[in-house]
């Protein structure tokens, strides 16, 4: 049966990616489309600024003219993204580089109460435990026992299996 259901809902995921990539690139091409034109209307006050004619007979006032439509071909892309939620729908989101962070207050006093692998110590100099699901780093200088220390400890201290 979870066979069946898993079939049915590749399928339903293909014919909607089917029908809906079309639609969302076509409103992309529209949003960035929209951007370069107001990209360009901006760029004309600054080609009569700097020429002496009239928008379109110099081929330099396409140094005026190319960064702008630019920025403004990027904006409507960056509107495009925020508003169709088009990251989400094609898998864009989460975490690519990891979740790697520093401990805020809130989690250190847990760190404080918890039993488990001996992970450092806090800021006030208290013993610092963890035991939760998760990788652990160790950063310390050459020759601190980053790999010994937290292991003898661990096989030592009986409620940290």
């Amino acid at each position: 049966m979870s066979g069946l259901f898993r079939f049915f809902d590749g399928l339903f995921r293909f014919f909607y990616r089917l029908i809906a990539t079309p639609i969302l690139l076509g409103w992309m091409i529209g949003a960035m489309a929209f951007g370069a034109m107001l990209g360009s209307i901006v760029a004309v006050p600054f080609i009569f600024a700097f020429f002496d004619q009239e928008p379109g007979q110099s081929a330099w006032q396409w140094i005026v003219f190319g960064p702008l439509i630019f920025i403004g071909a990027v904006f409507g892309f960056q509107y495009w993204r925020y508003r169709s939620g088009a990251d989400d729908f094609f898998g864009l989101t989460g975490d690519s580089h990891g979740s790697a962070r520093f401990a805020s207050r809130k989690e250190l006093k847990r760190l404080v109460k918890a039993d488990g692998l001996l992970i450092g110590r806090s800021p006030a100099g208290q013993l610092l435990r963890y035991d939760g699901p998760a990788h652990l780093l160790t950063l310390a200088p050459h020759g601190r026992a980053k790999a010994s220390a937290p292991s003898s400890r661990t096989c030592l201290w009986p409620t940290a299996r």
